[in-house]
């Protein structure tokens, strides 16, 4: 990678948030538009993108499930964490008004974080409000098909890169509207001293367990951090489909693994899962 820009998988098409997280990251990256997230995952491990941008968390819509799915089973390492403010905007063909537009595409997220706005343009029919891949494929298509009635929603810069109308702007409904992205390696992050002496929570670890009595198991779990004063950012569990009464269980909390007292809770969790998989410790960024 010498004297090249990074090459960072994205879910989507130039334009959209991932792409703008990974300019935020980056600067000037080589952008590897996937059309799925098993697409940016298989890129990444395929060795065709150096990193991915994977988006996790929204602050008003929740967990990205099928994010979720695939660092579970494909477990690449977590580099880093930013947070990315989303602004929502209605774009449509130069010259199109408000009250031509009939059609609008976007991301099934954004399609709901801007719900209101949307039932607010009563001649847009509700069957007529569709969801595609992206975003700002959203707005590569209609720019395509050259339809005037079609609008999409999408960031100003897929506007801009796409040489196409901003209707409306900032058209979120709530706009305490972040996503939450974690930078993606196939490979570990190099060894290195740990950022704080014992956990102290400018760093954040990221585990995997596998429980087989989650009930019973989990509140074990919870007390081998907080008896060691590691604060908890996360826990979230998922059902291992076609095993029996398996569960994994996504732990996130403040400290590094290179820490005393983290590694001493790695340690004990061991013995309390089934197993525990490591996806990384890193920079913990601030929340907003």
């Amino acid at each position: 990678m010498t004297g090249q820009p990074p090459r960072v998988a994205i879910q989507g098409e130039p334009g959209c948030n991932s792409a703008l997280a990974a300019a935020q990251w980056f600067g000037h990256p080589t952008l590897v538009p996937c059309a799925s997230f098993a697409a940016m995952f298989n890129a990444l491990g395929q060795g065709q993108a150096d990193f991915a941008m994977a988006p996790v968390e929204n602050s008003l819509g929740g967990l990205v499930v099928d994010v979720w799915e695939l660092l579970v089973r494909q477990r690449p390492s977590i580099l880093g964490e930013m947070y990315l403010q989303v602004r929502h905007c209605l774009i449509t063909h130069p010259g199109v008004p408000i009250q031509k537009v009939r059609f609008i595409y976007s991301h099934e997220q954004a399609l709901a974080q801007c719900q209101r706005y949307i039932r607010s343009l009563v001649w847009v029919e509700p069957d007529n409000v569709v969801a595609v891949y992206d975003t700002a494929g959203a707005v590569k298509m209609i720019k395509a098909r050259g339809r005037r009635e079609e609008a999409a929603i999408a960031t100003p810069g897929a506007a801009r890169l796409y040489d196409m109308q901003v209707l409306a702007e900032d058209i979120q409904t709530d706009p305490r509207n972040f996503t939450r992205f974690l930078l993606l390696a196939a490979r570990p992050a190099p060894a290195g001293s740990p950022e704080e002496p014992a956990g102290n929570g400018t760093s954040t670890t990221s585990v995997v367990l596998t429980l087989t009595d989650c009930a019973r198991q989990l509140p074990q779990v919870l007390a081998c951090l907080l008896s060691r004063a590691l604060p908890v950012h996360k826990v979230e569990t998922r059902k291992r489909v076609g095993v029996p009464w398996e569960y994994w269980v996504i732990l996130e909390f403040g400290g590094h693994a290179r820490a005393p007292l983290v590694a001493e809770a790695l340690q004990e969790l061991e013995g309390l899962a089934a197993a525990v998989q490591p996806l990384g410790s890193y920079p913990a960024a601030r929340r907003p």
